[in-house]
This record gives structure tokens, sequence and C-alpha cells, in this order.
């Protein structure tokens, strides 16, 4: 028999309140136990919850932060057990806002062979009611506005990864860079703007948004 790691429906909670997904609705922790055979188990059978510190409390399958910080939590079925995992206790997040200029002008030259051009850091903020950054908030990004194409013209990324979500980290920030592909486009009007706009929601409720305008511009 084996288990899976702990399944967490999100990777932050706020101090005083129970995990939850991306909804906002209640989510229980949860392991897959195999068999022999590395297939799930039907009936699953029993699995315990353990937590490792004073940073939160279990309710049956139920996580529950008590105090700021960083809480671990371990299951178990039979004689196995699994990893640690990790999940933040945080402040409860009130806004989002735009960490620099939501307005952006990159450049690229068709002369010089460019295929792609990209854009600084969309990057934004997580904070609390008083404002001190909240980290583990699940941050999506939307591309609003894009040029046609007969593919994808905009992709955002993480380095060279295709991402549209990033996790706010301990400064509270989350960040995604868009990329024009250049050959993607079916007629280039020049210059070329997309607008990405970048939310987050707490319980269900939305955070705000912030859209960021990037012009990108073609050297002569």
């Amino acid at each position: 028999m084996s288990l899976s790691a702990v399944q967490l429906a999100s990777p932050g909670m706020v101090a005083g309140d129970t995990l939850r997904d991306s909804t906002g609705a209640v989510a229980p922790l949860r392991v897959t136990v195999y068999g022999f055979d590395g297939e799930p188990l039907d009936p699953q059978p029993a699995v315990s919850f353990v937590v490792l510190d004073s940073v939160s409390h279990l309710a049956g399958a139920l996580l529950i932060g008590d105090t700021i910080g960083t809480t671990r939590v371990v299951a178990g079925a039979g004689s196995v057990q699994t990893q640690p995992a990790e999940v933040k206790v945080t402040l409860a997040p009130a806004a989002v806002s735009a960490v620099d200029s939501v307005l952006q002008r990159p450049v690229y030259s068709l002369v010089n062979g460019d295929t792609v051009s990209s854009s600084g850091n969309l990057g934004v903020k997580v904070v609390s009611a008083t404002g001190s950054a909240v980290e583990a908030v699940i941050v999506r990004y939307f591309i609003d506005k894009a040029p046609t194409g007969t593919a994808p013209t905009v992709v955002l990324v993480n380095g060279n990864a295709r991402s549209d979500r990033d996790t706010s980290g301990n400064d509270g920030v989350a960040s995604r860079v868009a990329r024009l592909r250049l050959n993607a486009i079916s007629n280039f009007t020049a210059p070329e703007t997309v607008s990405v706009r970048a939310t987050a929601s707490h319980r269900g409720s939305s955070l705000g948004a912030v859209t960021f305008t990037i012009i990108y511009t073609k050297q002569p």
C-alpha cells in the first residue's frame, strides 16, 4: 500500500478560518491510498491526519489556522505515512494593487529577426486591510485583448513555461510576463496593444483586479 501526497485545495489559509478551495468553499484535506498494483483502493481505507506544530489544528479532515506562520500536516493509513505538507497561515487578504506602472511599452524589430517580444513583470501585490503583505494567495491572469492570428498571439509565461497564475510570495507579490508571438499575428498594425487583467479572490469574493496595458512597438 502507498499514499499520495496530502492534497491541498490551496497553498494558504487565513488565521481563524479553515482551508478553502478556489471558490471559497471549505475544503477537507485529502489523500489517495493505492494498492500494491498501483491502482487506487476501492473502497478507500480510513486515513488519519496529524499537524506537527501549534500553528493550526484539525477538526477531522478540516485544517484550521490558529496563528500566522507555516503549518505542517501529515497523513497516515495503516503503517504508511506521507511526507509533511506545508500550508501558510496568513492574514485575511483584502485587496490587490499594481507593483509598478500598469502601462508598458516594449519594442521589437522585425529587421533584426525578432520572433517574440516580452513585457516586463506584470506584478501585483496582495495586502490585508491594514496594508500588510499577504502570501500564499493565488493570482490569476487573463488576456482580455490581443492581436488576431491563426494561433495564440499572446501567451502568459513564467520564464519559458506557459502559466496564467502565480502564488503571492512573502512580500505579497505575484507576477507573470506577457509574450507577444510575432509570427502568429495575421496583420501587423504597429503598435500592437495587449490588455492583461490580474485578479484574486478570498472566500469566493473578488479582491479587485489590476489591468495592464502593454503597447508593443516596432522599431524602424
